[in-house]
């Protein structure tokens, strides 16, 4: 029987050709490889990856300030869209960080991600205007761990 190795794992440097490749076929704007590693670096970074089989194939990187988690950047594979990636990098977070509140922006043009987000009990918190490269609104969401 063929055993798939699934786990969710602290993102690190061996991951970031994948996250990279990732964020490529993901975004208009893509974070750089440095950027990742950056962040990898922060103390405050809390930064995560989706493995099945040792690949990458979703990620999520975000501060822990506090009680407070900001999602900076999350992203899944695009042959592994809509199979729940997402939603299970944000549990992992609500249950192994001592969190009270998630926070996240998402462009107004990202209905799927928007969709996502109001599912799983984000609740919109505000607007900021033409806030990406596109010109795009960015959308604030906000949600409160109970």
């Amino acid at each position: 029987m063929n055993m798939s190795r699934l786990m969710i794992v602290r993102a690190e440097n061996n991951h970031l050709k994948d996250i990279v490749n990732i964020e490529g076929h993901s975004f208009g704007k893509p974070w750089t490889y440095q950027s990742f590693s950056s962040e990898i670096m922060n103390e405050a970074g809390s930064n995560w990856v989706y493995v099945n089989n040792n690949q990458v194939k979703g990620y999520l990187f975000g501060w822990k300030i506090d009680f407070d988690y900001h999602i900076n950047n999350i992203a899944v594979d695009v042959l592994e869209r809509r199979k729940g990636i997402a939603g299970k990098m944000i549990d992992n977070i609500i249950f192994n960080l001592n969190i009270k509140n998630i926070f996240l922006e998402v462009s107004a043009l990202n209905t799927e991600a928007i969709k996502l987000y109001q599912k799983i009990g984000f609740k919109e918190s505000g607007v900021r205007l033409k806030y990406y490269h596109d010109r795009s609104d960015a959308i604030l969401y906000q949600m409160k761990i109970k």
